[in-house]
């Protein structure tokens, strides 16, 4: 399943960024058969590409290298728990930078849909999780109302932030992609 084109993976981009049934990532490049240069390149260039896909949680790490105290610890609590789920069969994870460096998301995504059902955030050092209650009703219907009940008083909507980030949320959430994952 392709998963995009033009995908910026460390300084370059790949031209396609797919994932085998397996859930195994493959990275595309193509060159010019006649250029004996880019033949040459195009190893260390892919392998360069797949060592970045294979340390997307240090990018989000890097965006919070600055932070101390209870925010950094939320932070790294965050971390750990996507690295956590991440090694789920099906789960992969991306993390992506928005405009100005401002914004980071680490994304827990469940493939081959690459869904996920949420949204780690780090918007200019603070710390949340988006719920997508869509992908939890079809993806994880089971852990619907232990969700609910775990972020309470925040509604369980479409893209509502979580900050209270308590142990039991991310133990409900662990649950909810344990359920999805075996879909």
């Amino acid at each position: 399943m392709v998963l995009g084109s033009e995908v910026q993976l460390g300084n370059g981009y790949a031209d396609i960024l797919a994932i085998e049934p397996s859930g195994r990532p493959v990275i595309i490049e193509f060159k010019l058969a006649s250029s004996r240069e880019a033949r040459r390149e195009i190893v260390p260039q892919v392998l360069a590409y797949a060592a970045s896909l294979q340390s997307m949680s240090d990018a989000f790490r890097d965006s919070f290298a600055d932070v101390a105290g209870e925010v950094r610890d939320t932070f790294e609590r965050l971390t750990e728990w996507a690295e956590q789920i991440s090694s789920l069969p099906n789960v992969r994870l991306f993390t992506f930078a928005g405009i100005e460096g401002k914004r980071y998301t680490l994304l827990p995504r469940i493939m081959p849909d690459n869904t996920g059902l949420v949204t780690i955030w780090n918007d200019e050092q603070r710390p949340s999780i988006a719920v997508w209650r869509s992908v939890f009703d079809r993806l994880a219907p089971d852990s619907v109302e232990f969700v609910e009940r775990a972020i309470a008083p925040t509604k369980f909507g479409q893209g509502n932030s979580v900050k209270n980030i308590t142990p039991e949320v991310l133990e409900t959430l662990k649950a909810a992609y344990e359920e999805a994952a075996k879909k």
